[in-house]
């Protein structure tokens, strides 16, 4: 699987490219079909044309990420892979926590993006 990873701060979050894909995707179909008044299977075209372009071109996955969503596009996809030392903390809760307080900061200008393939 193709992901984006973002570090940040010793952050270190995993987002599925599908997720990038299919959000740029939706965009561009809704766009065209409104301007060019598409038929249901010529937006369903422009959905999969689209999204397989952001699949195949790692600069526009990452260029879409970092340029047009939000964590409310990617939180219930997205994979805190690892946290800082100085924030870990025992207890099965520790990562929820820290998920919820970071949301609003994982973004920052110095975060650093980049496309991996996972197993």
């Amino acid at each position: 699987m193709k992901v984006i990873e973002i570090t940040d701060s010793g952050y270190v979050w995993h987002i599925p490219v599908e997720v990038v894909a299919d959000n740029r995707a939706k965009y561009y179909r809704d766009i065209e079909a409104k301007r060019e008044q598409l038929s249901d299977e010529d937006a369903t075209l422009v959905y999969k044309e689209e999204f397989d372009f952001v699949m195949k071109d790692s600069y526009e996955a990452i260029d879409w990420f970092v340029n047009n969503m939000n964590f409310s596009d990617v939180a219930t996809s997205a994979v805190l892979v690892s946290i800082p030392k100085a924030l870990t903390k025992p207890g099965p809760h520790a990562e929820v926590s820290l998920v919820e307080s970071y949301k609003d900061y994982w973004r920052k200008q110095n975060a650093d993006a980049r496309l991996r393939h996972e197993q």
